[in-house]
């Protein structure tokens, strides 16, 4: 399987009107242990943990010790709101990337998107996983709130030595369809904007947003930290079982979707990869 998006925690210190997660509150929790041996069946080349905020979570770092242990040749991303300072160099062992979201340099349209203004904890912390051994994402979602304000972030992007900047654009699935009204952008916004985002020249790779909300609702695979598995939809999720009554997930009808949405974004050597590699090297 490419990839699995695991919400490991429903705690954040946020308070996003457009959180597709929080759809999670009230479902109750598994045991990790449990989790773990779900996603270790599946061996997904990548596997992007979520939230809520993944740092708020007290076990985090069984959880990705764990995970690793399973997994040692998976790429593990880390998806973080960057509002939080955390000792990294305890995750060296178990993580590849850490994905820092920002929407706006903005204070003001930070703010509306996020529920406060947190845009010079966000900085400080890109700035911190960046200069570390870590592969560095900056994620930007793609609104008609914050839209006109993308090209002044990407520039400061520059002045960072981020690997990548990921764009995704709003779209209306499980919690965020509440929303559509004030963050979506018509098929010809994003066009005019991707049309002069292409003119300009940026030192990171760049991950353009995907084409249709239908490549999630039949490609984007979650485990959540109740055990839950599901595609999310327009609707909300379709949901295919727990942890402990799916017994098999066909990844070969969803390898081709999957495919298509995580194209261009880094499955580098694992971790565990690159020190087994050393090691035969000395």
């Amino acid at each position: 399987m490419k990839s699995i998006c695991y919400e490991i925690c429903d705690v954040c210190n946020l308070d996003c009107d457009y959180c597709i997660s929080s759809d999670n509150l009230n479902s109750g929790k598994e045991e990790y242990h449990k989790i773990n041996e779900f996603i270790k069946r599946l061996v997904p080349e990548r596997i992007v943990i979520g939230g809520g905020e993944p740092f708020l979570d007290l076990e985090l770092l069984f959880k990705l010790k764990l995970l690793r242990e399973s997994l040692p040749n998976s790429f593990i991303s880390l998806s973080s709101n960057g509002t939080l300072y955390y000792n990294l160099k305890e995750l060296r062992n178990y993580v590849d990337c850490i994905d820092i979201s920002l929407p706006s340099l903005n204070h003001e349209i930070y703010k509306k998107m996020r529920g406060v203004d947190k845009v010079e904890e966000v900085i400080n912390n890109i700035s911190r996983v960046s200069e570390s051994d870590f592969y560095t994402r900056v994620s930007c979602m793609l609104t008609s709130q914050n839209l006109k304000t993308i090209p002044e972030l990407l520039d400061y992007l520059k002045s960072v030595s981020v690997d990548e900047v990921r764009l995704g654009r709003f779209f209306p699935f499980r919690e965020a369809r509440k929303l559509n009204e004030k963050y979506k952008l018509t098929d010809i916004e994003l066009a005019n904007f991707m049309k002069s985002f292409s003119l300009r020249d940026y030192p990171f790779k760049v991950v353009p947003p995907i084409s249709s909300l239908d490549l999630m609702e039949k490609g984007y695979l979650v485990v959540n930290y109740a055990g839950e598995v599901f595609f999310p939809t327009r609707e909300g999720r379709m949901t295919l079982g727990t942890v402990h009554n799916l017994d098999l997930v066909d990844t070969l009808t969803l390898e081709e979707e999957q495919e298509k949405i995580f194209v261009g974004m880094s499955t580098k050597e694992s971790v565990a990869h690159k020190m087994k590699t050393i090691g035969e090297k000395t």
